[in-house]
Formats: C-alpha cells, structure tokens, sequence
C-alpha cells in the first residue's frame, strides 16, 4: 500500500539521526540484547512489513519491495517478482500481511491482491485450486489486512470492506461472507480476534463482530469507556492477560475487560519513562507477558509496576548489536525460542531477546571529559576504597571514585606526570601504593588513597617494557617481568634485583604476560624465556628454586612452544593458565608437579587465543578472548559463550586486562573499545523444544518435497543432499547436529551448526532412514530425533513384479510348450498305433519266417561268441606285450641315460691326458694320432650331452633361464671355431648379423646348444667348396618383434618326403653325409632337441629347400629388449674361471676323495707340483685323513659309494675343527637341483666333468685367492662381515664370539694370546689353525690388528677434536709403549700416526 505522508519520512529521518544521549557509561536494558538481520544476511529487502511462524517452526517474512522470504535461522528461501523460479514467482514484490490457514498454506496480501503458497513443497497454488469463482476475484484485489482466526477461517480487508472465507474439510473455499466495511488509512487496515470476536475500529469507534457470524452484519461498539478519536487511526490491537492494547497515530489504549476502564499513554519530551513516540505501529508481549510497544522512535516496554515504559532505540554506541531502525513495522513474539522479532522501515529485522548478561560499558566520548580518556583498556584494578583504577593504551591512566560516575585522567602531563601514556599492569602495595607499569617508561607508583596526592613516583628499573607484577605481601616484594627479564624489587631499601641472573635462560617469548602468587607461596611467572613456577619459601631463605615450563603444557613431547597470557588462581586453590593459542589450562597437583588439563575450542570455548581468566562469585571461571567472552561452569564442564550480542561492547579484549571488584561482586574486563563491567548472575534455563526440519532435499540436483516424511528416488540418481535445520533463532556457536542414514552407515555424524547439510551418493536400491538429532550446546543431545525415510527404488528389471513376470512368462511358455508338445505327441501316437496295426499282420506272417531263420541264427551267434572270446585274449596278449615293451623302453632309456653320466669320468681320463701330450709331444705323427683320438673322443662326448639333453627333454627337466645379454658377442664368440673346421674342409662359413640394439634376453645354454646342432648339421651336409650362411636379426613392427635366425647350406637339401619328420627323434633321413663334424654326428636327435627347445622358448623352427640347392632352417624367437650395457648380476652367476698362477713354493696340502683310481691319479698328476696331494677313496676314509692330517683345500666326487659328496660337505661343514676348509665339488651331473645342493651342503664352488687341468688349477686358484681377498679387505677394516662367511656356519660364530672377546679386552695392555684363547675356550693349536685359515691371521695378529684399527679411528676423529695426543690413543687401545704402537702402526697402514693425524 502507498504510504502517503511526507512529513512521516521526515520524521523518520529525524528518528534515526537522533542520539539517546551523552552519558559517561552505556548501559544495556537490564531485560533484553538485540541482533540484527539484513539484507546483507539474505533478507531480500530491508523493508520488513509482517513476520509470522508457521505451525512447523520456519518463519515468514514480508517486505515491501522484496517479496516474502522463509527464514530457518541460516537461510533465506525468496519468493518474488523478479526471480526466475516460475514456481515462486509472485505478482508483486510488495507484500504486506501474511497469515497461514489449517491446510498448511500461507496467504499473502499486498497490492497486487492475494497469493497462495503451499508449505509442503513451496510452490505457489493457483487461485482455481481453492475451486469458488467468487474468491478467486476478490484475491486479484488490492488487500491491506488478513488473519485466520481459532476457528480456521480466513478474515481479510480489500477496499473498505471486510470479508470471511469458510473452507470446507478438504481446503477448498466453501463459502465468502462479506461482513462490514472498515476504514482505510495509511497503514491499511487493522482486524483481531479476542475471546470469539473480531475487533476492528469502526465509523470512529473500536467495535466488534462475533467470528461466527455467517452474514452481513452491523458491528457492535466495545465500551463507552474506550473513547478514541474518530480522527485517530488504529494501526494494532493486542490481546494480554485482560487487558486490550491499542495502538493509534495518537498514542496507546490500554483497556482492562474486567473494569471496563482504559488508559491513555501519550509521549512527553520532559519524562524519558513516557512512550517515546505516539504514533503506535505494532504491539505484543514476551512469554512473561511483559508488553512492548513499537512506534517510529524506537521500542518501548511497559512496566506494569510503574505504569511507565523502558525505551529501546538504535544507537550509534552498539552499531549493529542494538536496534537497527527506530521505524517500527511489526512485531511477533515467538514464545518458543523466548525471542521478539522486530520489523523495521528500513533496518531489516531485530531478534530482541532477554539478556543472558548484565553489562555496563565505558568507553570514550570526544565531548565528555569524564569519560574514559582512551578506548583501548590495557589494566584494571579496584582498591579497597572502591576506586576503579584503568590503565589505557596512550590514553594515561583512568580513576573512577567511589559513588562517582565519571573518570578522572592521569597522565604524562602534571599534575601526575606517569613516564609514559601506556599503562601495561596495575598492582595494588602496601602503604596505600598503586604500582604503575607502562609499555616505554619502565615502572612507578602512586599514592592511591583518594585523600592523597597523585604524584608518580618512578623505580629505578632499566627495562622500560614491563609487562607483570606480584606483590608479596609476605615478604613485601614486588615481583616485575618485563619483555627481557624478571626482576625483584624491594620498597624498603628501593634495591632491583635480577634472581634469575645466573641462570641459563633463552629468550622465547618476549610478549609474555601474567603473574600470580598462590596461597601455597608459589609464584606462577609468564616470563620471557618460559612459564616459571618459583618456591617464594625457599627464595626468602636465600635459595632460588624453580620449574620451568617452556613446551604445550599439556603435551610437552610435542615440541610447540606455550605462550602463557594470564595466570589466575581460584577460590578452591586452583590455578588457570590462560594461553595464546591453546585455550586454557587446569593445573592438577600431582606429587610435587603439576598436570595441565587443557580446554579448548573443541570443548566448548570461543576461541584458543586467551586473553585473561576471572572467578566469579559462583565459582565460574569467566575466560576472555580475542573472539568474545566464555563462562565456564567447573561442575559441569560447560561453556556459555557472549558477544556483542549480548551487550559486549567489543568482542577483542585485550592482553591481561581484567579484574574483580574489591567485594568480588563485579567483573571488569578491558577490550579494544573501551571497558566492560559484568554483575554475573544464576541464569534460569528454560528447556526449549527445536523442532528439526529437513529444509532443503535435492535429488540428483532437482529438489524434492518429502511426502508423509518420505523421499522416493530412483537407483539411477547418483546423489542426495540433504540440508536441515534445528530451526533454532538463537543460535549458539558451540550448537552441533548429529545425523545418519540408517541402512548405509549406523555409525552417528556429528558436524558444527553451520554445516547442515549431508550428501550421499551411488545408494543401493532399498530402504533407509536419514535421522537428525540436535545438541544446543555442543554437547546435550536432545531426546527428539527426526526422521526422513528414503525409498531407493531399483531399475525396472531388478524389481521383484519384473522378475515374476518374467518367471510368469517362463512358466506360460514352457507350458505352452509342453502343452503343444502333448498334443503332437497324442497325434503321432495315434498314427503310429495305426500303422503298428498294419504292421501287426505283415509282422504275423513274417513270425513265422523268422522263427525258422531264428534257430540258424543262434547257431551262427555261438559260432561269433567263440571267435570273439578267442579275439578278446589276442588283444590282451598284445596290450601286454605292448606295456612290457613300454617298460622296457623307459628302462632301456633311463640305462643309457644314467651310463652318461658314468661316461664321463673315463672321458675326463681320455681328455685331460691327451690334452697334455698334445702339449708334450713333438713328433708330428704322433701329434696327428693324438689329434684323432681327442676329436674322437669329444665326439663321445657330444653323445653323451645329447643323451643327457634328450632325457632331460623327455622328462621335462630342462629349465629355461633367460637373461639380459650381448647377442653379437654370443654369435661372435660360437661361430669362429666351426670358421676353422669349415676352413679345413674347404667351406665357405659366414655369419651375418643385423642387431641395432643386441642386448636380447635369452637362454645361453640353451641357444648354444640350438646353433651347434644346426650349424653342425649344415656343415655336415655341404660338400667342399659350398657355402654355409648365418642370418640373425630382428624383424617385424615395434610391438610385434621377432628374433630370425637363419642357417642356409647350399648340400643336397631335403627330400619333400623327409621333410616333415626330420623333427621326429631318431629319425635319420637316407640323404646322408659321409663325414661328421666332431661333437655331433647323425644319432636323430639333435633336430629333435632343437625343436623340443625353440618350442620351450615360444618360438618356432621350421626346414625348407632352396630354390637351386641346399636346405635352410630358420627360427622365430620373441625379441625381448633390455637396456643397454646391461650384465648379469655377479651375484646371480658364477663368476669365469681365469687362470691365475699358483704358488710354487709353501706348498699346501690337498685332498683328493674320488672312488675312480684312475681319475684320482690323473688328479694328483695335476696338482702334484703345486700342492702336496692326499687320497681317500671315498667319505669315511676322507673324515678319518682330515682328522690326523692338516688339510688346507678338499676336492671331492659327488657321487661315490658308502658316503657320497654331498654327505660328505655336510659333515665337513658341521665339524667345528674342519669347517673352515674350502670344498670344491666334482661331478657329472650337469643338473641345477644337484649344483644347488651341494652349495646348500657347504661346497665353495662346482668343477663339471670333463675339465682340463687348466681348470682345475685355476678354480682351486680363484677359491685361494678369493678368500685371501676377503682376509686382507678385513685386516683392514676388521668387520666379520668382509670374510664373506655363511651367516649360520659355525665359523661366523666362532668369529664373532672371538671379536667380542677382543671388543671387551682391547683396553688391557695385559691381554696376550693365552688369556685369548681361555676366552675362546679351544686348544691353540686348533685355534691358530682357525684363525689363520678364515682371517689369514694368527691370533695375536688378530689381537694387534683389532688394537690398531681401533687407534686409526681415534686419530681420525682426533683431528677435529684435539682432545688426545699420540700416546694416549695408544694407552687407549692396549699399548704400553708408545713407540712400538707407532712402528706397529706404520708398518700395518703404510702411514705414520702423526702424519695421519697432521693431514
């Protein structure tokens, strides 16, 4: 509706401008704290006209100009004009009354008329769905008034006329009544309902109609005695125990129903208690129905004992903590959360609410000289003549005299003449002393007696920063800390001491503020290198004990600094350690220290960065804050927070700045904006019910309404989010919710107020339950759990009506099937009755016939019977003979196979021998003979590894263990000898290689054998002066390569016939060569190894003819590429025997075990120049020799009789007296199981036969001088673990037992060879035999060696400390004279130790 009156807006401006006052302290109504909600909050318009609560707990706001908003104590939902929501898009956005009826509908009048809006799924509902042609025409109409009444019926005022709507059981309009006309002033129109009747101002009077009237009626006037001026207009009407407020544009009515008498109460500039304005805009009470009056100067509350009124208006003193706007609109009491919302003209809304505090504040006024002389309090103190003494930051010092309301200002100017404007800290001394301490001009007094002279007195204190003081009133010492140090000053004799100035301290927190004295005579001091807890007992005696403190109290160990900022000690004797970032601390006794409990944020306390701690007179522990003020209660653990809100005039105290009044009735606090004074008092809680509300659901980002509390949504919607609020207005910062979704997760959520929202995703079909529970205080959770059921429905074909329709079906079908199938059946057997009819005859006659044929038939089956029976046991003869031809082809292989390896050890003494005359021999014919037996006999030998090749092969023994290596110099390295052979019988052999990148993983004993086979095989079959060729490269794309390997011969090819079976094994083909190549020869196996092995390799090998001669047989391999440059680990291979030249003199002595005579005397042909050679011929004999002789070196045979090789390395390695002699295994078997046992038993390396004598001698050369190797790498170093030894053996254990002798007795120069074998516990003998074959040295060696590694390292660290000379280190280690340790040292490092020392 337009609003009319220039002169209105004038006087609003004039309302707003207008201080209340200058006053020295700004005291908050002792009833009620104020709050406000603006635009900046989300309220869509500033201009509140009506506010109303529906009946689930949201409330409704409406604006003129921005639509109506629904508040849930978080959030704004608008509906307006101008948004884009078609379904909460209203006519117009100036709204003016809003009402809600029975059928959970609010109805919104403005000057567009009427709209409807639905509260379940908040979206506004046509004017046909109330289904009356009548109504619908009048909701288009401008509208100034409605309401419903008790009854459920809508009463509303559209052009002068009142109308009521009767709805029907279902919400529809059932009837409209037009009853009176009414008038129209600026603010519309105003209705109400008391005790069954309507009350509206009518033709100049108030009147009224009965609410169930059904027709047009003549209202009736209340009273006589309610005389109000027909030229007043009656803006509200409230309804209050028996009195019926009214308020017009000329003040407020008061009329009492059972006197019937009213009161008239008018504005009166001289009386600050009359109504502050008398144009009277909205009336209602609190929940202890007090009446508060709105008018356009602000709020008014009516005391009932005084029949005055209690003024409430916006000032600029509280900015956004008082009343927004003096131009009041409406009001509404909402009893539930004990809070009165204010609609303001252009402040938005007000919560106004009882006060939880009683607070006056103090700050500076530019215009009052008695006000404080700066705002930011740094230090407070209040004497025993009640004078309230502040110290200001640049402002001086303040004073407030007993019974006085005003402050008196001491500064650097006289008559005070303070060092300095920053008062830091104020302490009360004896002698009616008031010490002053300032930030800049170090630390003085005054005389606080209000009589006497304010002179500042200065204390000759070097450090101008003083941050704490203490006075003793015991020892009448004043305890100082400043930002550097901590000071003692005495007032009797003027003396400064510094009691902490011989001891060790660092400088950690030069911002360190608080101290305390406790009963105890303890001192708690906040210094700048720590928290310190001093003994005063002990420091009056002349001793100084104290406690230091410097990491988080109550987690020391984890290294963070604590920055103590106040320390207060409690009427029970507690300590309270406030803290600058971890809340503040309990301090519990515990035996002569003290545990700290900390509280913190996460407990309940507004904020971790602690300004100051207080006791009030009820024991609570009041805590100070950079983010507001918190009470704790020490019962009951809890916190109660207060802000601005609560009539703080700052929530930013300041460091330390607090105090109790001297009666201990009253708390002060300084803050950045001036100083706070707080009566505490017992509040009287009142169990308030939230009802929980689900206020925002959305389905995969479309929201959702729930229907009777449930939500359905499909499996295909990936998320839900839920939001829900307590719907709680007076929201507390520590509120928590606690939520879960019953059938996803049983497991309670619990999240901070302002994160109220839940968001699921990718749920299973099912049913769940979302449930919501609320704590106001963080911590009591109250009984009320709201619930929101969710029903995920599945995709159709996993719903349970889809699977029976499709078992239905299936169950149809199949009997349909069935059915169709017995018909056919029934058909199928009626025909083949019917021919079986015919049949019968025809089958009559053939009877006979067949009964003569019958018996020569049964003749004809004996005869049958009796060839079968004689069938039967041919074929069982011949299943036997085939079995036993089986067996005995396995048995004939496993012979041949097993005679292999017996093989051997002749061709080793057909070999080795030849090998060496071949290098004595100088008659030519001879040479040539012995060249025929030695190719000859390597050809048997060839036989034999092909033997032994093709019974691996059969029995699946072969393993396949590729590597990383160089395929060119593989190939570089087989092909030259066959280059030699070839070249002797005139054939052309070349090898042709195309590898960029050669490093190939591959099997090497496995190719070697494939090349030989078929190189061997081209050779053999190519007549002189023909070619063979050797093709290897990689072919193919980058992720399919191939290894190609081709051997091309230009011989007599392959007959076609041949062609598919030369892979066959024994198969040899007719086309035969006359001459062999030595080491293979036409036995039909080595195509079938070569075969057998590509196939192992996940390769290929296939044979085929030349276009003009020869036969080419080519392979396909998978290429596998490693890097470059790369080599088998040395630990993963057995490193290349090389030949290294054995010592000729000092010979050693060597065991030989071999049951072959004649393999032992072509041994110790071998060995006999080198070392002196002993003999066993089997494991017993070998026991008995090591034993009664001194054996340096073991070379055995694996297999033997009565105790073979491995048994044999057992034995030898488990007897403690033999251990440590190396064992060099030979055998024939060329399988990894038996290599890897014998180095499982103990043997130190592996010799295959058949060997040469070369290496024989260089194996046992290399196992020599290997261990050599190791004893000198650990005479160097001295670490066990240089010798290489079995980790297990004995010999490590024995090792070991030895170093720690040596390790405890090293520092005895006493300590000689004989006390170190005692230690040891073996003979010496046996000892030195130990010692000399495992470290290559004799026990004092050892002893000696130990001593000058030792004495090494202390010269090596000596040369950076200097703390020892040359003859110390060597009394340190065991040496009685310096001289022989200098030439026992030179002659072992090849250095002397004063060189190595000066270096």
């Amino acid at each position: 509706m337009k609003r009319n009156s220039l002169l209105l807006y004038l006087l609003l401006v004039f309302c707003l401008c207008c201080p209340n006052g200058l006053l020295y302290a700004v005291q908050n109504s002792s009833r009620f704290s104020l709050a406000s909600i603006t635009i900046n909050d989300g309220l869509p318009y500033n201009f509140v006209d009506d506010i109303i609560k529906s009946n689930d707990g949201y409330l409704w706001v409406a604006t003129y100009g921005g639509g109506v908003a629904r508040y849930d104590g978080n959030e704004f939902v608008v509906f307006s004009a101008s948004t884009t929501d078609k379904k909460r898009l209203l006519r117009s956005n100036f709204v003016e009354k809003l009402a809600e009826d029975a059928f959970h509908r609010i109805w919104m009048a403005g000057e567009a008329g009427i709209e409807l809006l639905s509260t379940d799924n908040l979206q506004l509902l046509p004017a046909e769905s109330l289904q009356s042609a009548e109504m619908a025409k009048l909701m288009k109409q401008p509208v100034s008034f409605l309401m419903t009444a008790k009854s459920g019926n809508l009463w509303f005022c559209s052009r002068g006329q009142i109308y009521k709507v009767i709805f029907d059981s279902t919400g529809t309009v059932k009837k409209v009544i037009r009853i009176s006309d009414t008038p129209i002033h600026e603010r519309g129109c105003v209705l109400y309902e008391i005790d069954g009747y309507i009350w509206f101002f009518h033709q100049g009077k108030m009147c009224r109609i009965s609410e169930s009237v059904e027709k047009s009626q003549e209202p009736q006037p209340v009273s006589v005695s309610l005389n109000i001026s027909p030229l007043e207009g009656v803006f509200c009407i409230y309804h209050c125990q028996n009195n019926v407020w009214i308020g017009t544009s000329n003040g407020l009515y008061s009329y009492d129903l059972t006197t019937d008498t009213s009161v008239h109460y008018v504005h009166n500039s001289q009386n600050p208690s009359s109504l502050s304005q008398n144009y009277v805009t909205s009336i209602t009470s609190t929940r202890d129905d007090q009446v508060i009056v709105g008018t356009l100067l602000g709020l008014n509350v009516f005391n009932a004992s005084t029949s005055d009124f209690t003024r409430i208006q916006a000032s600029e003193g509280m900015e956004m903590h008082g009343l927004s706007c003096n131009f009041i609109n409406t009001l509404y009491a909402d009893d539930e959360n004990d809070i009165v919302w204010v609609g303001t003209e252009i402040g938005g809304i007000s919560k106004m609410f009882s006060s939880r505090l009683s607070v006056v504040n103090y700050y500076h006024q530019q215009n009052l000289s008695g006000s404080l002389s700066h705002n930011p309090v740094n230090s407070i103190v209040e004497d025993e003549y009640q004078t309230l003494w502040v110290g200001t930051v640049e402002g001086g010092l303040n004073c407030r005299l007993k019974g006085s309301d005003s402050f008196l200002h001491y500064t650097t100017e006289t008559p005070a003449s303070l060092a300095h404007n920053t008062v830091s800290v104020l302490m009360l001394g004896d002698e009616d002393r008031l010490y002053v301490g300032t930030w800049g001009g170090g630390l003085g007094w005054i005389n606080r007696k209000p009589s006497a002279s304010k002179r500042y007195m200065p204390v000759p204190l070097n450090d101008p920063f003083v941050s704490s003081l203490a006075f003793d009133p015991v020892s009448h010492l004043l305890w100082i800390g400043t930002m550097n140090n901590v000071y003692v000053y005495n007032p009797a004799d003027g003396s400064i001491s510094e009691p902490f100035l011989n001891e060790s301290k660092e400088i950690i927190n030069q911002n360190a503020l608080g101290m305390c004295i406790t009963r105890e005579r303890e001192l708690w001091i906040s210094s700048p290198f720590g928290l310190l807890r001093v003994n005063l007992s002990a420091y009056e005696k002349g001793q100084l004990k104290y406690k230091k403190y410097v990491y988080q109290l109550d987690s020391p160990d984890s290294g963070h600094r604590e920055r103590i900022t106040s320390i207060f000690q409690a009427k029970d004797g507690t300590v309270w350690l406030g803290s600058n970032g971890n809340g503040f601390y309990k301090a519990l006794k515990k035996g002569n220290d003290y545990q700290f409990q900390a509280y913190t944020k996460n407990d309940g306390l507004v904020s971790n960065s602690v300004r100051g701690i207080l006791e009030d007179w009820y024991g609570n522990i009041w805590v100070s804050t950079d983010n507001g003020l918190s009470c704790f209660n020490v019962k009951e653990e809890s916190f109660r927070n207060y802000s601005q809100i609560d009539g703080l005039i700052s929530d930013q105290f300041y460091w330390n700045a607090g105090a109790l009044s001297f009666d201990k009735e009253r708390l002060f606090f300084g803050s950045q904006k001036g100083l706070t004074e707080i009566h505490p008092m017992i509040e009287a809680e009142h169990q308030r019910k939230f009802p929980l509300a689900f206020t925002h659901c959305r389905v995969f980002g479309q929201e959702v309404f729930p229907q009777s509390g449930e939500i359905v949504m499909h499996e295909s919607d990936k998320s839900l989010s839920i939001e829900f609020s307590a719907l709680d207005y007076a929201l507390e910062s520590q509120a928590q919710y606690s939520y879960r979704l019953k059938g996803f997760d049983d497991a309670w959520v619990t999240v901070p107020s302002n994160r109220n929202n839940a968001t699921y995703t990718n749920l299973y079909p099912g049913k769940y339950v979302f449930q919501l529970r609320y704590a106001p205080d963080g911590k009591h959770w109250l009984a009320h759990t709201e619930e929101l059921v969710i029903v995920v429905r599945p995709y159709f074909y996993k719903t349970p009506w889809f699977l029976l329709s499709v078992l239905f079906i299936i169950l149809f079908g199949g009997y349909r099937i069935l059915r169709w199938r017995y018909q056919a059946m029934k058909r199928q057997q009626d025909l083949l009755h019917q021919m079986v009819e015919e049949r019968t005859s025809e089958l009559e006659e053939q009877k006979k016939l067949l009964s003569n044929q019958t018996h020569e038939l049964s003749e004809q089956n004996q005869l049958l019977k009796d060839q079968n029976e004689k069938i039967t046991t041919q074929k069982n003869q011949i299943l036997e003979m085939s079995r036993k031809v089986e067996e005995l082809t396995i048995d004939k292989l496993a012979f041949f196979t097993n005679i292999t390896h017996e093989f051997r050890t002749p061709l080793t003494l057909i070999v080795g021998p030849i090998e060496r005359a071949l290098k004595l021999s100088y008659n030519p014919q001879v040479i040539e003979q012995l060249h025929l037996v030695e190719r000859n006999s390597k050809y048997l030998l060839s036989l034999v590894n092909q033997l032994m090749d093709f019974r691996k092969v059969e029995e699946g023994r072969i393993k396949i263990a590729t590597n990383y290596g160089n395929l060119r110099e593989f190939m570089a390295e087989i092909v030259p000898p066959f280059a030699d052979y070839a070249k002797n019988l005139g054939i052309d052999l070349q090898l042709y290689l195309r590898l960029a990148n050669p490093i190939l993983m591959f099997d090497e004993d496995v190719m070697r054998k494939i090349m030989t086979n078929l190189i061997s095989n081209a050779l053999k079959f190519t007549p002189k002066g023909g070619k063979v060729g050797i093709y290897v490269g990689v072919i193919g794309k980058e992720n399919e390569k191939k290894l190609f390997i081709s051997v091309r011969d230009t011989g007599k090819g392959i007959p076609e016939n041949d062609m598919e079976r030369i892979f066959m094994q024994f198969y040899q083909s007719d086309n035969r060569s006359l001459e062999s190549v030595s080491g293979q020869s036409g036995t039909g196996i080595g195509l079938y190894l070569c075969r057998k092995l590509i196939d192992m390799l996940d390769g290929k090998i296939y044979a085929k003819n030349n276009p003009v001669k020869g036969a080419s047989f080519r392979i396909l391999l998978p290429a596998l590429y490693g890097e470059t440059q790369s080599q088998p680990d040395s630990s993963e291979i057995e490193k290349e025997d090389t030949v290294i030249d054995v010592p000729r003199n000092g010979k050693m002595v060597v065991l030989v075990v071999e049951d072959n005579k004649d393999m032992r005397d072509y041994i110790r042909s071998i060995l006999a120049e080198y070392y002196n050679v002993l003999e066993a011929a089997q494991g017993e004999e070998a026991l008995n020799i090591l034993h009664s002789n001194n054996v340096d070196f073991i070379i055995s045979d694996l297999m033997m009789p009565v105790m073979d090789g491995m048994e044999l390395s057992r034995r030898v390695k488990n007897d403690f007296s033999i251990s440590h002699i190396p064992f060099l295994m030979l055998t024939a078997k060329t399988s990894d199981e038996a290599r890897l046992g014998s180095y499982k038993m103990g043997a130190d390396a592996f010799l295959l036969k058949p060997f040469d004598e070369n290496m024989l001698l260089a194996r046992i050369s290399n196992i020599l001088e290997n261990r050599r190797r190791f004893q000198q790498k650990f005479s160097i170093d001295m670490n066990t673990d240089s010798l290489e030894v079995d980790e297990n053996s004995g010999d490590k254990k024995f090792l070991n037992k030895a170093m720690s002798v040596v390790k405890e007795n090293y520092k005895n120069p006493d300590f000689e060879v004989s006390d170190f074998i005692e230690a040891v516990g073996i003979s010496k003998s046996l000892l030195n035999k130990k010692m000399q074959s495992l470290t290559g040295q004799s026990a004092g060696q050892f002893i000696r060696n130990y001593r000058l590694n030792l004495a090494r390292e202390l010269l090596l660290k000596n040369k950076v400390t200097r703390t020892m000379n040359i003859s110390e280190i060597a009394y340190e280690v065991g040496f009685n004279d310096p001289k022989y340790f200098t030439r026992c040292f030179t002659k072992h490092f090849n250095v002397t130790p004063s060189s190595l020392l000066e270096d």
